[in-house]
């Protein structure tokens, strides 16, 4: 038996031996390999990485100018929301309009508040701005602003105008823009107030609330472009009630720059419709 086992050893050991060697050549090709994959892998790592830092440089800059574009003087405020011009031609009327008919002062506070609030959504928005991750989520969410700031010139123009009219005895012009007012519930803030209230606890939600924010100027902007009363003889009473209140409101830049964006709006539209 012992011989048995001495003859079968010597007969197989020539191949364990190959077996052996067989396993070993393997194992370290296997761990080259391994090697091979990890350094590429890391290569395509460092690479990747390298591309997603030059696309966010990009979006930062891209946002960088963005918010310079909105904000010229760099103050953290968009430029054209700052003033309080329509509480201080209306403390300089109130006893006029108080003489004509005492609720429209009350009217007159409602379309401050409706200016305050959409003030603040506006500026909410633009804060937002610095957070969206996506250049395509930001360009929709800047036009929606853009838009918003719109609204709020054609509100804000057609307030100050409201109270000139009533003071300059105009009674049809002050009673157009009121019953337009009256429509679309600028006597009442609810609506912007609500929205205050979503962009302050909005979370991940900003894009779906930005879509109702657009739809809703866009129904406001629409109606208010359908006023008539702007003529030369409105614009000169409008100029010389903003300058004894020392405002830095200049009428024709306003009604320019109102008239420039809603004909580039048109044109962009048009142009998407025969695309």
């Amino acid at each position: 038996m012992r011989k048995l086992k001495i003859l079968l050893g010597v007969m197989f050991y020539p191949y364990g031996i190959y077996l052996i060697w067989v396993y070993y050549k393997k194992k370290k090709r296997l761990r080259i390999e391994t090697e091979e994959e990890l350094k590429t892998l890391k290569i395509e790592t460092q690479e990747r990485l390298k591309e997603e830092k030059h696309t966010l440089k990009k979006l930062n800059d891209y946002k960088s100018h963005i918010l310079h574009e909105l904000d010229k003087d760099g103050n953290g405020e968009v430029d054209v929301i700052e003033g309080n011009d329509f509480n201080l031609l209306l403390n300089k009327h109130q006893k006029s309009i108080v003489e004509v008919d005492r609720d429209y002062v009350q009217k007159f506070i409602k379309i401050s508040s409706y200016l305050k609030t959409k003030e603040k959504n506006i500026q909410t928005i633009f804060k937002s701005i610095e957070k969206i991750p996506d250049k395509k989520m930001l360009n929709e969410c800047v036009e929606i602003l853009k838009d918003e700031i719109h609204t709020y010139n054609l509100i804000l123009f057609n307030s100050l105008n409201m109270i000139v009219s009533l003071v300059e005895d105009d009674m049809i012009t002050f009673y157009e823009i009121h019953e337009m007012f009256d429509t679309l519930n600028i006597f009442d803030s609810k609506h912007e107030k609500d929205v205050s209230q979503r962009l302050t606890n909005i979370g991940d939600g900003l894009e779906g609330l930005m879509y109702e924010i657009r739809d809703m100027g866009s129904q406001i902007s629409n109606s208010i472009g359908e006023l008539s009363y702007v003529t030369e003889e409105s614009n000169r009473k409008l100029t010389e009630q903003l300058n004894e209140i020392d405002s830095s409101i200049q009428t024709n830049n306003l009604l320019t720059g109102i008239q420039t964006y809603q004909m580039n709006k048109i044109n962009k539209n048009t142009k998407g419709l025969r695309e």
